[in-house]
C-alpha cells in the first residue's frame, strides 16, 4: 500500500468511527473522467497524492451535520469537486487550485507553480485575499499533519453558545515538521 492509499485509509477509519455525520457527508469518489476534465480545464495534471484523494471522495455536500460544525478539520473543508470549477474563478492565477474551505473567502490552494521555494504543489493558506503563507510543502504532508492531528488526540470537539459541536486543533503538533510556513505577498501571487 503506498503511503497516500495507507493515509487515506487511516483518515477513512478515524472518520467512520469518531465522526459518522460527518463522514455520510462525504461524496463518493471522482471518476477518473471527472480528474481528467479538472485537469484539461486547470491546463497541468494534479499531483498523485491529491488524485487519490478525490478517487477515495469527492470532497463534502452541501448537506448541514446537527451538532457537527466546521467539516473536515479545525474549520476547513475539502471542496466539493464539482465546485473546484468555480472556486477557482474567484483566483486568477492558473497555477493555483482551491482544495479547501473556511466557507468565507479564504482557502487552502496547491500550489503548481513552486511560488517563492521553487517546491511544486506545495499548499498555501490565502485568508480572505489578504493574509497568506505557505503550510506544507506537499498535499501529502498537509494530509499526514491533519491525521496526526486526529489520531494524537490534539484534535478536540467542543460546544459553544448553542451546544453545536466545533472541531479544533488543542495544541501545536508536538515533533512533526509540517514542512515550511512562511508569509508570501498575496497580490504577487494572486495576479501569477
Amino acid at each position: 500500500m503506498s503511503e497516500i492509499d495507507n493515509l487515506i485509509h487511516r483518515l477513512d477509519v478515524w472518520l467512520q468511527e469518531n465522526r459518522p455525520g460527518y463522514y455520510a457527508t462525504l461524496n463518493p469518489g471522482a471518476t477518473e473522467q471527472e480528474i481528467q476534465s479538472l485537469e484539461e480545464r486547470l491546463g497541468w495534471k494534479l499531483p498523485d497524492d491529491l488524485a487519490t484523494f478525490y478517487r477515495w471522495k469527492a470532497g463534502t455536500s452541501h448537506v448541514e451535520v446537527e451538532n457537527d460544525r466546521y467539516g473536515f478539520i479545525y474549520f476547513w473543508d475539502i471542496l466539493d469537486f464539482s465546485d473546484i470549477a468555480e472556486e477557482k474563478s474567484y483566483i486568477s492565477n492558473p497555477k493555483l487550485l482551491p482544495f479547501a474551505t473556511d466557507g468565507s473567502g479564504s482557502f487552502l490552494l496547491l500550489d503548481s507553480s513552486g511560488y517563492e521555494t521553487g517546491v511544486l504543489f506545495q499548499v498555501l493558506n490565502l485568508v480572505k485575499g489578504d493574509i497568506g503563507n505557505i503550510t506544507n510543502s506537499s498535499f501529502k504532508l498537509w494530509l499526514k499533519a491533519q491525521l496526526y492531528l486526529m489520531e494524537s488526540g490534539a484534535f478536540e470537539a467542543w460546544a459553544e453558545g448553542d451546544d453545536a459541536t466545533y472541531w479544533r486543533q488543542k495544541e501545536q503538533m508536538p515533533d512533526f515538521d509540517p514542512g515550511f510556513s512562511r508569509d508570501f505577498d498575496v497580490y504577487e501571487i494572486l495576479e501569477g
